[in-house]
């Protein structure tokens, strides 16, 4: 990263369900160290001045239940996904877990 100036971390396991044997394994934990690794690394680089997360609209909600929570039904980055878990929507959990751990 020496010499960067700007970080883009957009990366994050994405498994068909058939592929997946445990969420927290297999999506959540590569996720999370994914973006530890990440920050870590531009920690110790004095070039890098900024780090741009992509995420996903999967961090916002996970099913209509957390739409109905939302003021006139419209999404925006002050909602979280509520819903999802490892076990239920691993991918959708672990996008939640990686951005809130950023």
């Amino acid at each position: 990263m020496q010499g960067c100036d700007t970080v883009y971390h957009i990366a994050s396991p994405f498994l068909v369900p058939q592929q997946i044997k445990d969420g927290m394994k297999d999506c959540v934990e590569p996720a999370l160290n994914g973006t530890r690794n990440v920050l870590v690394s531009v920690d110790d680089t004095e070039s890098v001045r900024r780090v741009i997360l992509t995420s996903s609209i999967t961090t916002m909600y996970g099913d209509s239940i957390d739409i109905h929570k939302m003021e006139n039904k419209t999404l925006s980055e002050r909602y979280w996904n509520t819903t999802s878990t490892a076990n239920t929507n691993p991918y959708s959990f672990s996008k939640v877990a990686a951005e809130r751990e950023a």
